[in-house]
């Protein structure tokens, strides 16, 4: 019994050290803030420089996954290169007509031809990856998105669609896909800078408890403001904010 007892002080004694010597708090907090950042930029109707960011990392993900993965350097680099081109002319709002997301040109169609070059290569299962299906996804939706009164009403409208619900379905996932990559790789950055690789660890469940929130608490109000074009100031307060200290994510995290 004592040895026993001997043992289980040893585990946690080792538990408790680990637990002090890896902070995930200053990874975390970061987590927070980019994420008030955004909601920040939404409540000034400046976004794009988000969106050019959340885009930005989610292609570099990509990138790295095909030259770490699958060793093809070259499919990694172009992609880069036809990227940083774009980067460019991010500002440049498209114009289109839409029914539903996807059923439009997406803001770059060189992305969807790479995609395919991709599916050709390795297999259509790569249309399946989260990673693909999120930059798809941003792909087609940020043309409406800044667009909140542009000509893709024209068809919706004459079907009896409820616009405000259709500019919402492009808009939330917009929100989510910004507030996850932008949340995921911040964090990942502090990580890198504090010297502690455990504490990626932390990233990926602290922008997904993130991406919940903005999707569940503080999208569905953002967007319909912008489509009602209300001239009024929009404030998000705490309570809709959610996780607002690094304890409150922490905890829903464990959870």
């Amino acid at each position: 019994m004592r040895s026993i007892l001997i043992l289980l002080s040893v585990v946690l004694l080792q538990t408790t050290s680990n637990a002090q010597f890896i902070d995930d708090s200053p990874a975390i907090q970061a987590a927070i803030d980019l994420r008030n950042d955004f909601v920040n930029a939404l409540e000034k109707k400046d976004f794009i420089p988000f969106a050019h960011r959340g885009m930005d990392g989610a292609i570099r993900m990509l990138a790295d996954q095909i030259r770490n993965d699958q060793g093809d350097v070259e499919m990694s680099e172009r992609l880069i290169r036809q990227w940083e081109d774009s980067s460019l002319r991010f500002g440049v709002l498209l114009s289109s007509k839409v029914q539903d997301l996807g059923d439009h040109e997406p803001l770059f169609p060189w992305i969807n031809e790479y995609l395919g070059e991709m599916a050709a290569k390795y297999g259509t299962i790569i249309y399946t990856l989260p990673l693909v299906q999120d930059i798809q996804m941003i792909n087609y939706a940020l043309p409406v998105v800044f667009q909140p009164k542009g000509t893709w009403q024209t068809d919706s409208a004459s079907q009896g669609i409820d616009l405000r619900v259709e500019y919402r379905k492009h808009f939330i996932p917009f929100a989510n896909f910004v507030t996850y990559y932008v949340a995921l790789i911040g964090c990942q950055i502090v990580a890198d800078r504090q010297g502690q690789p455990e504490m990626k660890k932390v990233c990926k469940p602290a922008a997904e408890k993130l991406q919940f929130a903005m999707g569940r608490y503080i999208a569905p109000v953002v967007s319909d403001w912008i489509f009602n074009a209300s001239n009024q100031s929009l404030q998000i307060g705490p309570n809709r904010l959610k996780y607002n200290t690094v304890e409150d994510l922490r905890r829903a995290i464990r959870n």
